[in-house]
């Protein structure tokens, strides 16, 4: 199964990926360039996890094969993010693009929001209203770690949407978020 994380850029799409990928038990990220560049999990946090909009270009991605055949693997793809607008940039163009691609490539998607905003962005409704369009949707509420979150609002809000609360940086939810990746999996199989 192809799970594509997708968002807005800084909202800990790729901390999550590399995070929940060691959970799963996963040793190395994949970055797809041209070769590609396998990581170490360390490394992936050194060089990819930022504060700066777009600090990696193309997606990374994490495969794992937990207890299945050698036909079947659940793969983790963390995107660069999506902007409001055409960024001024062709490195964030480009990135914005890979990102929009990877999606219609996903078996589910894992939309991305950050927890610690008190209103749900248009731009996060417009990419719940196309990813559901595309595979099914799981809203993961990230920064439950920081004290400013605030997740009746957003739950609220994607009433008809499961919401997921996590922390990418401290592992809180993590348990939840892959018994219910595996239970679509196992229903999609």
């Amino acid at each position: 199964m192809r799970v594509v994380l997708v968002g807005q850029p800084n909202v800990g799409k790729t901390l999550l990926l590399i995070n929940f990928a060691a959970y799963l038990g996963c040793n190395e990220i994949v970055k797809d360039a041209h070769p590609p560049d396998r990581l170490s999990l360390e490394r992936s946090r050194r060089e990819c996890v930022s504060y700066v909009a777009h600090k990696h270009v193309v997606p990374l991605r994490a495969s794992l094969n937990p207890g299945k055949s050698t036909e079947t693997s659940l793969v983790l793809v963390d995107t660069p993010g999506i902007m409001e607008g055409v960024p001024g940039e062709a490195r964030q163009r480009r990135a914005m693009a890979s990102s929009l691609e990877e999606l219609f490539y996903a078996q589910m998607i894992l939309l991305v929001i950050d927890g610690g905003l008190s209103t749900v962005s248009p731009l996060d409704d417009a990419l719940m209203g196309l990813a559901t369009r595309i595979a099914p949707t799981l809203i993961v509420l990230n920064k439950a770690d920081v004290r400013r979150f605030q997740p009746s609002a957003h739950r609220d809000h994607f009433a008809a949407s499961p919401v997921l609360a996590i922390s990418a940086l401290t592992r809180r939810g993590f348990r939840d978020l892959k018994q219910r990746l595996y239970a679509l999996w196992e229903a999609q199989s």
